[in-house]
């Protein structure tokens, strides 16, 4: 299945787009999501464990499960500190 993302942070400049869609399985997870953006973008692979991802604008684990017409979005992890 086709999911339509939307990417924010240094994710929009690497993929020169805010706009990206990936092909999925059935039934797929976030977990898929992450691993099929990984796998076309691979200088991603050291944030692959630390990707925020939202589904319909809410905080989505990687044992979510995503359908086609869900609003999913990515995010490279946030860097706090003190």
């Amino acid at each position: 299945m086709k999911i339509k993302i939307t990417l924010y942070g240094r994710y929009k400049k690497l993929t020169e787009t805010g706009q990206l869609e990936l092909t999925v399985p059935e039934n797929a997870t976030v977990w898929h999501l992450i691993d099929t953006f990984v796998q076309k973008y691979p200088t991603l692979t050291k944030d692959k464990n630390r990707m925020m991802v939202t589904k319909n604008n809410t905080f989505a684990p990687p044992t979510t499960h995503i359908h086609t017409n869900d609003a999913i979005s990515i995010a490279p992890p946030l860097v706090s500190g003190g």
